[in-house]
């Protein structure tokens, strides 16, 4: 009988050992291009962890800050990495016996005719032990998938606080673009009503027309409606950005500098192929992959039999103390269950299949947003230096307008158009500026964030 069971137990071990059904997970072949379009002489660009600190802004620094911490979308992807954690230790108990213990105590009274009251106190205490034999690498292969499913868990959380800090920083750069347009504004009802009481001057003393005071009072209640409109979009910015940090809408007021102010730093993109482990959604779309692959294993395991053992212990103290054990083995294969088992692992090989495709679709997205964005820096740069010389060209051309309007030199007409071009200039190079800034925040969170190259 010894020589059996010792057969039995090296052929239990060696399947527990060496069955695995889980395929052998590759990452999937994506085509990524050497370079990017703008190509770059730093193979891997180092960028600070806190990558908003390289606007130079305090203030946008302060504000990431609070919604690294307070952030309801945060907190949120935190929450599911302790979901998954809990999972994971969940598939991970199955590796291991399950224990129970259980007792009770009785107290026993015995009145017998002649004898004096007797009074027992019986005790019983039992133990089981039970273990399933991962034969076939099922338990293994949930295991797996859990652990995989709390490192996707985790790059989610990093994808989660990158998008929030890339919309905070978005979102505060749109609050001083609205502030600067708010600005201009001002500004241009200031001249617009400096110029309609020349115009109104200069009709009194017959030198201008009534059509020429109509246009002007016109021009000013335009303006004016604009500044109500730029006053929504700082009231807007403002309680958007409340929200990102946690708070409620109407309860923030941001101080902060111009768009002029913020530094406007030079990115390099780096190679395509580092995206692969730079970005946290790809990292996370390739956890779920490998979650997925593990999937199969664990359905597999489950068309072939499934062998439990289980030890039970009992002690009883009654006058006469015994002890019981017992050791038993169960083997149970499944047989007829409709196809419900073949079908399930067809599921898990399709859910794999469709993951493999998701993963493609981010990397060629990822690598998508980092070309669209170097494109937009180009872009914007392009359009920042011709619009501030056209900016200072309409200014001195209004201004010298002005000057030849008084002196009766120009008509009214000449002098309005002046005027229209200098406020679609200044507008349109703040707007540009505001272009110029967001794009290095997308291409940063295209790059994946903050990275720096470990010696």
């Amino acid at each position: 009988m010894r020589p059996r069971i010792h057969a039995i137990s090296i052929l239990i071990a060696f399947f527990a050992a060496g069955c695995n059904l889980t395929p052998e997970y590759l990452r999937p072949d994506v085509p990524v291009p050497p370079t990017f379009t703008t190509a770059s002489a730093a193979p891997l660009p180092n960028i600070d962890p806190d990558w908003w600190r390289i606007f130079r802004s305090g203030t946008l620094t302060t504000l990431i800050a609070e919604a690294n911490v307070d952030n309801t979308d945060i907190a949120a992807a935190f929450r599911r990495i302790e979901q998954a954690r809990a999972s994971y230790r969940i598939a991970r108990s199955t590796l291991f016996p399950a224990i129970e213990v259980g007792g009770d105590a009785t107290l026993q009274r015995v009145n017998l005719k002649g004898f004096p009251p007797d009074t027992r106190k019986i005790y019983n205490a039992n133990a089981n032990l039970n273990y399933e034999v991962d034969l076939f690498g099922g338990n293994r292969a949930a295991t797996a998938s859990a652990r995989a499913d709390v490192v996707s868990r985790l790059f989610d959380r990093e994808d989660v606080e990158l998008t929030v800090q890339a919309e905070v920083a978005t979102t505060y750069m749109s609050l001083l673009l609205a502030r600067e347009r708010l600005r201009i504004a001002n500004d241009t009802i200031g001249n617009v009503m400096e110029v309609l009481r020349v115009v109104v001057a200069r009709f009194e003393a017959g030198a201008a027309t009534s059509l020429d005071t109509a246009q002007q009072k016109s021009a000013l209640a335009s303006t004016r409606a604009v500044q109500a409109l730029f006053s929504e979009d700082v009231r807007n910015a403002e309680n958007a950005l409340a929200v990102l940090l946690g708070d409620a809408a109407g309860t923030l007021h941001v101080n902060g500098t111009g768009l002029a102010a913020l530094r406007v730093p030079a990115i390099a993109p780096g190679q395509p192929a580092a995206l692969l482990y730079r970005r946290p959604d790809i990292r996370r779309a390739e956890a779920d992959l490998i979650a997925a692959n593990a999937d199969i294993g664990a359905a597999r395991a489950a068309l072939f039999p499934s062998l439990n053992l289980n030890l039970d212990a009992a002690f009883t103290n009654t006058p006469v103390k015994t002890t019981t054990t017992a050791i038993g083995a169960s083997l149970l294969a499944p047989i007829f269950q409709g196809g419900r088992l073949r079908a399930n692992v067809r599921l898990t090989e399709e859910r794999k299949a469709e993951l493999v495709e998701t993963y493609r679709k981010t990397v060629l997205v990822a690598l998508q947003e980092v070309e669209d964005a170097l494109a937009a820096i180009k872009g914007s740069r392009q359009r920042v230096a011709q619009l501030t010389t056209s900016f200072q060209e309409a200014r001195n051309a209004y201004r010298l307008s002005r000057v030849q309007y008084e002196a009766g030199a120009i008509d009214f007409t000449t002098l309005l158009d002046a005027q229209r071009t200098q406020i679609v200039a200044e507008d349109n190079l703040a707007l540009a500026r505001f272009e110029r800034l967001a794009a290095v925040v997308d291409l940063i969170r295209a790059l994946g964030g903050g990275w720096v190259e470990k010696p």
